[in-house]
């Protein structure tokens, strides 16, 4: 049963992500020209994205290496059941 909720939520995620698409199809082209910098603000972007996720791994590394762990929502000390 449960997997027959997850198609049907994927189906319709992937319909609601179409609609757009339907709709536009209806109507003439109201898509924008490409400006003629384009590609050099793909690159840019892309290579903000690589710097920022390079970022983000070098400090994940760092943590690993140092061992700084933070216990999220971990008790101090281990409880005993019997109040």
């Amino acid at each position: 049963m449960r997997i027959w909720s997850r198609v049907a939520g994927a189906g319709l995620g992937a319909l609601l992500a179409l609609l757009p698409i339907i709709a536009s199809a209806e109507e003439g082209s109201r898509v924008l020209e490409r400006g003629d910098d384009w590609n050099k603000v793909m690159i840019l972007t892309f290579a903000t994205l690589l710097g920022v996720m390079f970022l983000a791994t070098l400090g994940f590394l760092y943590r690993m290496k140092r061992h700084l762990f933070w216990d999220f929502q971990q008790p101090a000390a281990p409880h005993d059941d019997h109040h």
